[in-house]
């Protein structure tokens, strides 16, 4: 039996787990987001719901990192919050959002840096939030410890798109 498709959402962005048995897929104008098995591109989890406009994921030790944009900003709400949905993923679950003043600005990319450090990059203002995943399987000591903030040339490049090839 062929696997289900996925199916079509707006700008879908997808991230392989570290031990390459899932393929976490986010669906932006969905809001959701769905977990493959990479040996056969069969559902584990189909359009889980984590919030309006997400973006993008990264892993660290057994959980995942769910950027998500928030509300679009509107007159009466210029800055709408946005958060990091933290999910497990042994049991498939949200474990954990953080939220606050530093995931203002549509929280978009996300990548990891040596010592247990996240960085956000948002997709309005030059902002870099930073987040400290404290014990890499523990969601609940992880905290949000605030944005850097500077000119475009300063930190716009942070955010622009980088293909990184690796081979062995």
């Amino acid at each position: 039996m062929p696997a289900k498709q996925c199916p079509r959402r707006s700008h879908p962005s997808g991230l392989v787990s570290p031990d390459d048995q899932e393929l976490y897929l986010v669906h932006k104008g969905a809001g959701t987001l769905s977990i493959l098995r990479t040996s056969d591109l069969g559902f584990v989890v189909e359009d889980m719901p984590i919030g309006a406009r997400p973006n993008h994921v990264f892993f660290v030790g057994n959980l995942a990192y769910v950027t998500v944009g928030g509300a679009a900003p509107s007159a009466t709400n210029p800055d709408p919050a946005g958060k990091i949905v933290v999910i497990d993923r042994s049991t498939h679950k949200v474990v954990n959002e953080l939220t606050g003043p530093a995931l203002t600005s549509e929280p978009h990319a996300i990548w990891a840096a040596p010592g247990g450090k996240l960085y956000v990059g948002h997709e309005r203002g030059n902002k870099v939030s930073v987040i400290d995943t404290g014990d890499a399987n523990n969601p609940l000591d992880d905290s949000v410890e605030g944005s850097v903030t500077g000119s475009a040339r300063d930190l716009g490049f942070l955010k622009k798109p980088i293909d990184i090839v690796i081979s062995s």
